[in-house]
């Protein structure tokens, strides 16, 4: 989970910064499913390699990891990745769906 605090002082925004009795202060919880350096696995990827999650981008459509292997980056939803790898996609066994 990340929570991030916003200060409103004046035309200035102070972000992650704690201040005793701030003045116009908000919290925003977003409760992320993968961290910043964690390793994940694309649920499509049929090599199943692993990718790094780098950032996090937060928008009104949900969040987005951004995931990289090697040279390459991918923006990616939660539900396109797994923390998991998964064997059986390697071995060419696909899951049965209910």
């Amino acid at each position: 989970m990340i929570r991030i605090f916003v200060l409103n002082v004046g035309t200035d925004m102070l972000i992650g910064k704690q201040i005793k009795n701030p003045p116009n202060k908000s919290t925003m919880k977003i409760d992320n499913k993968f961290n910043i350096g964690q390793t994940v696995y694309l649920v499509t990827d049929i090599d199943q390699n692993e990718w790094m999650v780098t950032s996090i981008t937060v928008s009104p459509n949900g969040i987005l990891y951004n995931c990289s292997f090697g040279t390459i980056n991918a923006g990616c939803y939660d539900i396109e990745l797994s923390a998991n790898k998964d064997v059986l996609r390697v071995c060419g066994i696909e899951k049965e769906s209910n």
